[in-house]
């Protein structure tokens, strides 16, 4: 007969049947998964397994404290080509858990001593991933659904049914296959990526770490709770120079990689940072992944620029292009103009052309052509003697014959007079010098290198400054970038600038606040480096901490130019330069959107880390 119609009475006589079946519906949460359908008890869908006849053999433990029930279960499964063994007591069931590995575990709510949500618990904090179904009568729904919160996969019902009872076993056995399976593949991806010799770190949209593999813990210094802490945070330990780069690249809307030039103690390794956006399937930003790889420099690579010259800092593509021809330059007598912003480096480039050519065991002298007056410049750069003129009591070589077969920086070239860009001329052609009062000429070896912050072809054309000498001095010309051109120097910039006054100060100042860092890289910086040193220099002294906050930073002008904010009844634009979102409109888009940064970004038409930015400008905090 029909399990349904003798094993009913059964439960009958031992006072198990109390109440009827509830069945719940389970859906395989899975990639592919369908719902599974209750009215059947085979030939179910779970995921892309048909749980059919091939795929019942499981094994199976039961708890209950009756004996009879426990041999009607074992039965029936058995059957069915289960494994099953049976259990009386908590103190049974551990002991089974101890012994093999169960695909599911059925148990009563009611058990001697403890009940069935005390083992699911027991079962978890051994790391148990048996798949767990409760059984219950309805004056207790409440604990069974408890009991599905500590991790029971779904509960029954009594009386229970056998094709409920099969389809239950079924689903939950398949479930834990793909479960297992899952485990395997994750355990073997995290074994991959931990043994991979890049760093790996995965942040959530709040910037903390979800993951670190060793090697990234190793390069950064990150301490083993770090999964759960704030990037900022697990940093502490992270070398100055490596954590500044790593929060210029998240900063940046635009960097996408960075590279960090060798740094104490790394052996000479250079180290490439990568910024990629952490996805799900529907394309939408979760986080993101920072990759670090180390790089070991090359033995030719230890005497390039940027190797050497520890006060040339940058890593964006136009340095590179700049330390190329300083390279390539600094050995080939031939001279150089120096063209840039005022405060971009121009002397520290002339500086490293000097002490990279073969001319560096002689002297190098820096002349500031728009700091000496016309009549006493000449005299400086080419000497004079006795008696030339009033209070000429010696004979006094000018720099250009001091510096023979050295170097004469003239800095500021584009504002000498006609007269001086003559004799420069002169001696460019003919390297030779004539002193004030002197009839002879003096045959000099010096390299010039020059430097202006004009545009000397505008001085050329309005007749201010001589054709021949322009051509005769940009022979090569080097071009430095404004500092609001190579953004992604900042970190740098910053690391070494900080390093160095806390070094003066004698403080232990390690970086800047994200406020901070976030205000400069939207700063356009109109002094250059000279104006991004003194700042430093002047929130070094004003901070006690390691971190310069906001109030110790002072710019001379407003980064931000925006418009005036609309009227609040007028809708907000689709979408805003980043530049053009002041508080007002950042604010109103926030609140619209519930404070959700994600569809802020959309809909103001820029990235999250811009909002992130713009909110830490403002002092926006929800």
């Amino acid at each position: 007969m029909p399990f349904r119609g003798q094993e009913e009475k059964i439960f009958s006589l031992s006072h198990f049947v109390t109440e009827q079946f509830v069945t719940l519906c389970y859906t395989a949460r899975c990639r592919g998964g369908n719902s599974i359908n209750p009215g059947t008890g085979q030939g179910c869908q779970l995921g892309s397994i048909e749980m059919n006849k091939t795929h019942q053999s499981g094994s199976i433990l039961i708890i209950d404290d009756e004996p009879q029930i426990l041999r009607i279960y074992k039965t029936l499964l058995t059957a069915e080509s289960f494994q099953v063994e049976t259990a009386g007591s908590m103190e049974e069931a551990i002991h089974w858990i101890n012994q093999k590995e169960f695909h599911l575990i059925i148990t009563d709510l009611r058990l001697p001593g403890k009940s069935g949500i005390d083992f699911i618990q027991e079962l978890r904090a051994r790391g148990g991933m048996a798949e767990v179904v409760v059984i219950t009568g309805y004056p207790e729904l409440d604990t069974a659904r408890e009991a599905m919160r500590h991790g029971a996969m779904d509960y029954l019902t009594k009386p229970v049914f056998k094709e409920d009872l099969l389809r239950v076993c079924h689903n939950a056995i398949g479930h834990y296959r793909l479960k297992k399976q899952r485990s395997v593949l994750e355990k073997n991806m995290e074994a991959v990526i931990r043994s991979l010799r890049d760093g790996v770190i995965v942040l959530d949209g709040q910037r903390k770490i979800l993951f670190a593999n060793d090697a990234a813990r190793q390069v950064c210094q990150l301490e083993e709770g770090c999964v759960g802490v704030g990037l900022e945070q697990a940093l502490q330990r992270t070398a100055a120079q490596l954590r500044g780069s790593i929060a210029a690249l998240l900063a940046s809307d635009t960097l996408q990689t960075v590279t960090v030039p060798a740094m104490p103690g790394r052996h000479g390794k250079v180290i490439s940072l990568c910024r990629e956006a952490l996805l799900d399937d529907g394309q939408n930003a979760l986080g993101t992944i920072v990759l670090l790889k180390s790089h070991q420099q090359e033995h030719q690579a230890t005497s390039s620029t940027a190797a050497r010259l520890v006060n040339m800092i940058g890593q964006c593509a136009a340095m590179q292009r700049v330390f190329h021809l300083v390279e390539t330059l600094a050995g080939l007598d031939t001279t150089v103009l120096i063209t840039g912003e005022s405060g971009t480096g121009k002397e520290l480039v002339a500086e490293a052309l000097h002490k990279l050519g073969n001319r560096s065991q002689h002297s190098m002298i820096a002349v500031n052509c728009a700091a000496i007056p016309d009549t006493l410049l000449e005299s400086e750069l080419f000497g004079h003697v006795r008696g030339s003129f009033t209070g000429a009591v010696k004979d006094h070589p000018g720099k250009l014959q001091q510096a023979d077969k050295g170097t004469v920086f003239l800095d500021e070239i584009g504002d000498t007079s006609s007269a001086m860009q003559v004799r420069l001329l002169r001696y460019l052609e003919k390297r030779e010098i004539q002193r004030l009062g002197e009839e002879r000429y003096i045959q000099v070896n010096t390299r010039i290198i020059a430097a202006t912050n004009r545009n000397l072809a505008e001085r050329v054309k309005e007749g201010a400054f001589r054709q021949d000498l322009y051509y005769r001095l940009k022979v090569v010309e080097i071009h430095l970038p404004p500092l609001r051109e190579r953004r992604e120097d900042m970190g740098l910039l910053v690391d070494h600038y900080l390093g160095h006054f806390s070094s003066k100060f004698n403080k232990r100042i390690t970086r800047l606040s994200p406020e901070v860092m976030a205000l400069f890289m939207a700063y356009d910086w109109p002094g250059n480096i000279r104006e991004l040193v003194h700042v430093l220099e002047r929130a070094a002294i004003l901070t006690s901490g390691e971190v310069v906050e906001p109030d110790a930073i002072t710019l001379d002008q407003n980064p931000i130019k925006s418009d005036p904010p609309p009227p609040p009844q007028q809708a907000l634009p689709e979408s805003f330069d980043a530049y053009k979102i002041n508080k007002d409109i950042l604010l109103r888009a926030l609140e619209k959107n519930r404070w959700n940064v994600t569809d802020t970004a959309k809909e103001l038409g820029v990235s999250r880390t811009t909002i992130y930015r713009k909110m830490g400008e403002y002092g926006i905090d929800k």
